[in-house]
């Protein structure tokens, strides 16, 4: 069974953070890093945001479920 680090730092938007937008787009990369982004398109600098998974846990539990996918895959919900 895999172990989550919930101090891993994670990739996401201004717009997840705020509530302004669910998180539709994941990805777990070929570096193992996670990316959780909203409908938003064209993200730039400004408006992303690194904080850790517990975070993310904490704006999404639900997320819990999706966390044994592996690197290199992504998932979207229509």
């Amino acid at each position: 069974m895999m172990s989550i680090d919930l101090s891993q730092a994670v990739f996401t938007t201004k717009y997840v953070l705020e509530g302004q937008s669910s998180m539709v787009h994941v990805s777990h990369d070929k570096n193992c890093d996670w990316q959780f982004f909203g409908k938003e398109q064209n993200i730039t600098e400004e408006n992303a945001r690194v904080i850790s998974l517990g975070e993310i846990l904490k704006i999404n539990p639900s997320v819990k479920q999706i966390l044994r996918i592996r690197p290199n895959r992504k998932l979207c919900k229509k």
